[in-house]
Formats: C-alpha cells, sequence, structure tokens
C-alpha cells in the first residue's frame, strides 16, 4: 500500500524536480561507468574486465551485508537500551547507499560507492538522504521498539518478573 503522503508529493513542484534531478545523475553515472567499462575492455580484454567487475560487485556484497548487519546489531542494542539511534539510522542509510554504488556494476560508481562507504562520508550521506524525513526517523525507531521488544517477549517477561 503507497502512503498517501508520498502520493501528494508526486504532485508538489519541488519533488518532481529533484526526483528527475536525480534520475539524471544516476543515469549519467551510469553512462560514465559503461565508458570506463568500454575503454578497459579495449585495453585488457572484455572477459578480464567482466571477471573482475564480477569479482568486485561479489566481494562487495558481503562487506557491505557485515557492516549492514553490525551497524543494525548496534541500532538494535540501543533501541533495547532505549537510546534513540539517529546515529545509526543516518550511517546505515549512508552504508546503504555506499552499498548500492560498490554492488552495481561499472568501476566508476564502485568508486564512488567506496567513498561513501567510509564511515564519515557514510554518515554524512545519510544525514543528507534523511534530511527530509524529519517525523519519519521518529515512526521509524517507535515500530523497530515494538518488534524487538515483541522480538524477544521471554526475555523481556523473565527481566520483568525479577524481584
Amino acid at each position: 500500500m503507497v502512503e498517501t503522503g508520498l502520493l501528494l508529493r508526486i504532485f508538489e513542484r519541488d519533488f518532481v524536480v529533484k526526483l528527475l534531478f536525480g534520475v539524471l545523475l544516476c543515469s549519467l553515472l551510469i553512462l560514465a561507468d559503461g565508458f570506463v567499462l568500454y575503454l578497459l575492455a579495449r585495453l585488457f580484454g572484455v572477459l578480464l574486465v567482466l571477471a573482475a567487475e564480477a569479482t568486485l560487485s561479489l566481494v562487495a556484497t558481503f562487506v557491505v551485508i557485515d557492516a549492514a548487519r553490525r551497524l543494525l546489531e548496534r541500532m538494535r542494542t540501543q533501541i533495547r537500551e532505549g537510546v534513540y539511534p539517529l546515529k545509526l539510522f543516518r550511517a546505515t542509510v549512508g552504508c546503504l547507499a555506499g552499498g548500492i554504488l560498490l554492488i552495481v556494476p561499472g568501476f566508476l560508481s564502485s568508486a564512488v560507492g567506496l567513498l561513501l562507504f567510509v564511515p564519515g562520508m557514510r554518515y554524512l550521506t545519510g544525514t543528507l538522504l534523511t534530511s527530509n524525513l524529519g517525523t519519519e526517523l521518529p515512526k521509524v525507531y517507535e515500530f523497530l521498539k515494538l518488534s524487538e521488544f515483541e522480538r524477544e517477549p521471554d526475555a523481556v517477561r523473565s527481566r520483568d518478573a525479577l524481584p
């Protein structure tokens, strides 16, 4: 089900302009990646370049999964402690943005993804991507808090039963 707020934003001029420029940026990155792959294929051969790119994407997938797992575990710990994990929300979003660029085929997007995957840049990227989610992140926190305590009801009950 599509949220009404998102559906209404499609009819806002500023949202449409930002969306189209975002798509334009992505398409330019894809074109640049294609050009770099073409040049490298001419220098080193198509099969070697494809094998290198596939290997890089496969390794990046496991690195991103591990980093996201660690961030989510830290987030769960903070949620269980009752702490609002804004920094971890932003770091996780930045991690996933950098991870997507690392996994997408192309050496240029992988270079940008690697840059965004560095912890400082990860947080900055996450801050930029979540900047207009002011009221949504607390809702996500409440949902995660409910799901976290729903996941471990026995541990919560046994802790509450202690004298």
